[in-house]
């Protein structure tokens, strides 16, 4: 069964000016009541409060106000349970950036119970792709504070937001293997590739070349690494006897020799000192020396020829050639300063006419096909509007098409917990 929810409660810019102070109206009664603020964004989902699919598609609209602002950016932002309860919520989830004249993308779930999802409406690209920074732990830089779905607060820079919250079934996953055989092909599969498959069609993927391409490479790899581990070993060996020789006491040779077949050294140095200053004073030093400071060498007479001749090379060239360089680009700047100063012109005018025909050729699109009024009940792939651009619209076209029937064969598996 299909469910439709829009539940948005968001003001206009002036209105959030307020400091998210409550507009109250009198009535006739002498009694004061909140205005209800307009709705500027809504989300169309297959589902509604329950989600039974893992692969979602959703379609997004913008009130008349939000279109006058030429928005060309939506950002969704999607929190399981975990997440919702985890310190860092304000930065952890998921995030999508998708232009908004889209008007239709699908989303990956990757866990069941209780989630929480947003959609942001941007103006242009620079104020949304900060949203999308992300520090070296997975999570975003930006923080998003989340609102319940009766509060009205904005996030930074945008035109407006929507936040809903659905139940995600058991059913909308794959299940992982369980059976002995199954599970050692699973761990085979997903071995060196870290998080493991997104969904099923990522896992098949990877199942034929891992059954044969993984084996041969495990064993050159493996082959390779050790042998390089006895090379290591080996060169530990030569460069401890070398230091030893040099007057230096080397760390336990057997000892590093083993750390260098396993690879536990911290870099290639043999000889374990504090720091070896070139003003007499050293450590583990087996007996003293005179001076570690090279002397400094004076350029040598067939360096100095060589510059000279150099320098000859260079008068010649420019003598000889310096009037006809000189009259050719006198000539080349004159001419590419009155081209530079016609197209100068015409340029601009041209660029502005057609800027400002793009601007309103898209806002009548999205008048016309994203409006609020126009919202739908479901998410109908058949009726939803392409985007401008006979580029753009053979890309949806495929996009649509490709997860639509991905969605139908590769359920996604949950992610582990």
């Amino acid at each position: 069964m299909f469910f439709h929810i829009t539940i948005f409660n968001l003001v206009e810019p002036e209105f959030l000016e307020t400091n998210q102070e409550d507009i109250r109206m009198e009535d006739q009664t002498g009694e004061f009541t909140r205005e209800v603020p307009e709705t500027l964004v809504a989300v169309t989902l297959n589902g509604g409060r329950v989600i039974k699919d893992g692969s979602m598609p959703v379609e997004w609209w913008i009130s008349d106000s939000v279109i006058k602002e030429n928005p060309e950016y939506i950002l969704l932002v999607e929190q399981d349970t975990d997440e919702k309860k985890s310190p860092k919520e304000e930065r952890v989830g998921r995030r999508y950036l998708y232009e908004i004249n889209k008007s239709i993308c699908y989303l990956q779930l990757f866990s069941a119970g209780h989630h929480r999802f947003m959609a942001i409406v941007f103006q242009n690209f620079e104020k949304a792709k900060k949203f999308m920074k992300t520090e070296k732990d997975g999570s975003y830089s930006e923080k998003i504070y989340w609102p319940s779905e009766d509060e009205n607060y904005p996030v930074e820079r945008s035109l407006g937001q929507t936040v809903l919250e659905f139940e995600v079934l058991e059913e909308a996953f794959a299940k992982i293997p369980e059976t002995r055989l199954r599970k050692i092909g699973w761990y085979w599969v997903n071995l060196w590739w870290g998080k493991g498959p997104k969904d099923e069609c990522e896992y098949r993927k990877w199942v034929l070349p891992c059954i044969i391409f993984k084996p041969p490479v495990w064993l050159v790899i493996n082959t390779a690494v050790r042998s390089a581990g006895v090379a290591h070993a080996l060169y530990v060996l030569l460069a401890s006897l070398v230091t030893l020789l040099a007057g230096f006491r080397p760390k336990p040779i057997l000892n590093e020799m083993k750390d260098g077949f396993w690879y536990s050294r911290s870099g290639w140095s043999v000889v374990r000192y504090e720091r070896w200053l070139c003003n007499g004073h050293s450590i583990y030093k087996l007996w003293s020396y005179k001076d570690c400071v090279p002397k400094y060498v004076f350029t040598t007479p067939a360096e100095i020829v060589g510059v000279l001749i150099v320098c000859k090379l260079i008068y010649w060239f420019v003598v000889t050639y310096s009037f006809a360089t000189l009259s050719i680009g006198i000539g080349a700047s004159a001419v590419a300063i009155l081209v530079i100063m016609v197209l100068s012109v015409w340029i601009p005018d041209k660029y502005n006419e057609w800027k400002e025909n793009k601007v309103l050729l898209r806002k009548k699109w999205m008048k016309k096909n994203l409006d609020i009024s126009k919202q739908t009940d479901v998410v109908d792939l058949a009726t939803a509007p392409l985007p401008l651009g006979v580029y753009g619209n053979l890309k949806q076209r495929w996009y649509r098409g490709f997860w639509a029937l991905k969605s139908q064969v590769c359920k996604p598996y949950p992610k582990k917990r």
